[in-house]
């Protein structure tokens, strides 16, 4: 009796450990999940967990006939910040370009990525043209800094311009390529137009 005690109890500590070690290791995969998934210098989602986002509400656009939107937000003269401020303080506007965003975009299905370099992306599924433009505006606001001397004959404005797509509800002859190609033509459409705005490829209008 004593022997079979001793067994039960090694098999329930056995036990114990393996849920100990179960635990462990979801925890880990969440986390190796989260790092693959997000943008080292800023924590927002990167190009890879944007292009999956993006395939994702697509197919659900698919499906539901829902409106879906697409900022890209893109630094003006970011070599020209980095060369006058160093690049520590290019990254530290980067880091604040990812903290304004997502400050605006509170939604739970909307996604905030950096896709590379000084460019993010900001999905926005099931919004309404003119809420796009208000998160567009609200963001190219509050990121419009002081002037930055550059050289004693050159003043650099701190901003970022953006270019906006929208798919509209039942829409179906256009694919997430195609909205992407959109938006990055409304976005050099407005830094042609001078920097600092935004502009909707749907009206090709400053939004």
């Amino acid at each position: 009796l004593g022997a079979k005690i001793c067994t039960m109890q090694r098999l329930a500590l056995m036990r114990t450990s393996l849920l100990s070690l179960t635990r462990k290791l979801d925890a880990a995969n969440q986390e190796l999940i989260r790092i693959s998934s997000s943008d080292s210098l800023t924590g927002i989602a990167n190009r890879r967990c944007f292009d999956q986002r993006l395939e994702e509400t697509w197919q659900a656009h698919a499906t539901s006939g829902k409106s879906l939107a697409l900022l890209f937000v893109d630094v003006d003269c970011f070599k020209l910040l980095n060369d006058a401020c160093g690049h520590l303080q290019g990254d530290e506007y980067l880091r604040e370009i990812a903290r304004v965003c997502a400050t605006f975009v509170s939604r739970e299905a909307a996604l905030v990525a950096r896709c590379g370099g000084e460019e993010f992306a900001v999905l926005l599924p099931a919004t309404p043209v003119r809420h796009v433009q208000l998160v567009a505006e609200r963001i190219r606001l509050a990121l419009a800094g002081e002037p930055v001397p550059v050289s004693p004959d050159c003043v650099l404005q701190v901003s970022v311009s953006l270019g906006a797509a929208m798919l509209a509800p039942g829409a179906a002859d256009i694919s997430p390529e195609r909205l992407m190609a959109r938006a990055d033509a409304a976005l050099y459409q407005a830094k042609r137009n001078g920097r600092n705005r935004t502009m909707l490829a749907a009206a090709g209008v400053p939004a």
